[in-house]
């Protein structure tokens, strides 16, 4: 019944904010905050098309053996940043890649880049190569291409590399030098114990993949799964299934320190809702907007007077945090059952009924006309005050209880499978 009442308390409060914001039509809404839980998912085939547009296909002029993919992370005041494989820009035709690329590259003068980014047509640009000289990355290279209007690199791509588990399906954005997501996904093979295959590479840098088809023309793809680029694709270990990959943190902390650019990628937040993880962040990034914006509208209403602006930014702001929090607060009642324990779900749902109660106040603000009174007035009246009085122990235990519960999420009981 609690639960009902909120979610119909919700279309209340957005239509009664609706209409007193028309006082203040003058005032643009606050962005929303970059931190908001994200709630869609795609599968892995459907996260490695997100990123295809981000990949492009690289033929190295006078040898057309010579192909391989490579993917945009960012841009430099001259032009966007591909990353790639060294080997796939080398000046020299590549030959026993089953035994390891060569120790040393040299890039050649210039390589011819096709983008994979559908409102580009398949368009072609000449790319600049530039290797990446680390001390343990071998196999790494920069093209800069021109800017292109047309062109926006999508940012949400990335997986993050701690939660991947050996056994982890695996696609490859890009197959045969060609813009297509790569035929059969594979699995993630060693990740953590990857000294026998080279031990002169830090473990740190290195992921196996099991991917059949791969083959030398699949050099310098992001090698993702369904949570996003977990690395760039470098070479084959003795056949055409276990392949190589640096990881994408360690591409980056590599590119950062040799080369000036912007590295424009991000976490992907594509978490399968069975995910504990998604329960966890969604959950935790709610309580805690929530949280920080009832506490600053507390604050305002407590004041004598508002102007314009400052009214607005609370309506706008209480608006999307509880709007945000409605989203998620049934949702992920059975993951914490399962992956945390009756105790833990339990200790959320007491959570949940504290934060309904403080919103009960605020609701009544809009439903006995007392926000409409401010925004005429551009004072709060002294019944608004002394509501925002009694609410301060209310809060402080919401911030306490709050503070448990993410506490009591930093870690599922049960590992997800």
């Amino acid at each position: 019944m609690e639960i009902s009442r909120a979610l119909n308390a919700a279309a209340t409060l957005a239509t009664a904010l609706a209409v007193t914001g028309c006082c203040v039509c003058k005032v643009a809404p606050d962005p929303p905050p970059a931190d908001l839980p994200v709630s869609s998912y795609l599968p892995g085939p459907g996260m490695a098309n997100r990123v295809l547009r981000n990949v492009v296909r690289i033929d190295r002029p006078g040898n057309s053996q010579e192909k391989g993919l490579g993917l945009i992370v960012g841009r430099d005041q001259d032009g966007l940043i591909a990353v790639t494989a060294a080997h796939v820009v080398q000046d020299q035709p590549s030959y026993a890649l089953n035994l390891g690329p060569p120790r040393e590259f040299k890039a050649a003068a210039a390589v011819r880049v096709t983008f994979c980014a559908d409102e580009l047509a398949r368009q072609s640009v000449e790319g600049v190569p530039m290797v990446i000289k680390d001390a343990i990355i071998k196999d790494i290279a920069l093209i800069r291409l021109p800017f292109n209007d047309k062109f926006k690199i999508e940012t949400r791509v990335l997986a993050d590399l701690p939660v991947l588990r050996k056994g982890d399906e695996a696609w490859v954005a890009g197959r045969e030098g060609d813009c297509q997501v790569g035929g059969s996904e594979g699995k993630l093979g060693d990740i953590a114990n990857r000294a026998q295959i080279d031990e002169k590479l830090a473990a740190n840098a290195r992921i196996l993949v099991n991917l059949p088809g791969a083959n030398e023309s699949t050099s310098g793809g992001a090698l993702l799964t369904g949570r996003g680029v977990v690395g760039i694709l470098r070479v084959l270990h003795g056949g055409v299934t276990l392949v190589e990959a640096t990881d994408i943190e360690s591409v980056r902390n590599a590119v950062q320190t040799a080369y000036r650019m912007t590295w424009e990628l991000q976490r992907s937040e594509n978490l399968s809702p069975a995910d504990p993880e998604s329960a966890r962040r969604e959950l935790s990034e709610a309580l805690n907007v929530y949280l920080l914006n009832v506490r600053t509208n507390h604050q305002m209403l407590g004041k004598e007077k508002l102007n314009e602006g400052e009214l607005a930014s609370v309506v706008a702001s209480y608006n999307r945090s509880i709007t945000s929090f409605f989203a998620v607060m049934n949702k992920h009642d059975g993951t914490l059952d399962r992956y945390w324990g009756k105790e833990v779900r339990e200790m959320y749902q007491a959570t949940r009924q504290s934060l309904l109660s403080v919103h009960w106040t605020f609701l009544a603000l809009s439903e006995q006309g007392l926000v409409d009174d401010m925004y005429r007035t551009r004072s709060v009246a002294p019944v608004v005050r002394t509501r925002m009085a009694t609410l301060v122990a209310p809060l402080d235990v919401l911030q306490s209880s709050i503070s448990d519960v993410i506490a009591a999420l930093s870690v599922p009981i049960k590992e997800w499978r």
